[in-house]
């Protein structure tokens, strides 16, 4: 019999490499969800597991992280313009009798105010969800919780003759 041997190129039992070259439209897709999906700026702890979970490197996750946010500001003059367009068809309806077609215009136009930005300016600020005011704090204490037992050790001593 002879003796097997098995090569492998480049490849070391135990090690992960990185994904070469140019991303594949899953990836990016991937990439794309996590932006549109994240409310602020991807965090660091979501760049290292993306680059883990698609086995690229921080550096290119990054790169993708700004093609995605380009792509969603591209296409945002997009999304007003369909925001637009459903408000009116809204009011339109709202006018001809149907109230919620008129409520979902109104509430449509709220968001819209309250929402769109333009370098960084609000047409109206948000109002804030905390309320406003002094807070006033309420505890109850139960008796003798948080008090230790009080215990008292006695020896006793047997007396002859009781």
């Amino acid at each position: 019999m002879g003796i097997r041997t098995s090569l492998q190129i480049g490849a070391v039992k135990g090690r992960h490499y990185k994904k070469q070259g140019k991303p594949s439209p899953a990836e990016k897709a991937i990439v794309a969800a996590v932006v549109l999906d994240s409310p602020a700026e991807v965090t660091p702890a979501q760049i290292t597991g993306l680059a883990t979970a698609l086995r690229r490197t921080p550096a290119a996750i990054k790169k993708l992280v700004a093609e995605a946010r380009e792509m969603l500001v591209s296409s945002a003059g997009d999304y007003v313009r369909m925001h637009k367009q459903a408000v009116e068809a809204a009011l339109i309806h709202g006018q001809q009798g149907d109230a919620k077609a008129l409520d979902v215009a109104v509430k449509a136009s709220q968001w819209a105010i309250q929402n769109i930005t333009q370098d960084g300016q609000r047409i109206v600020d948000k109002a804030s969800t905390e309320p406003q005011g002094q807070k006033i704090f309420i505890g109850i204490r139960v008796g003798a919780m948080d008090q230790k037992p009080a215990v008292r050790v006695a020896e006793v001593i047997d007396a002859p003759g009781i």
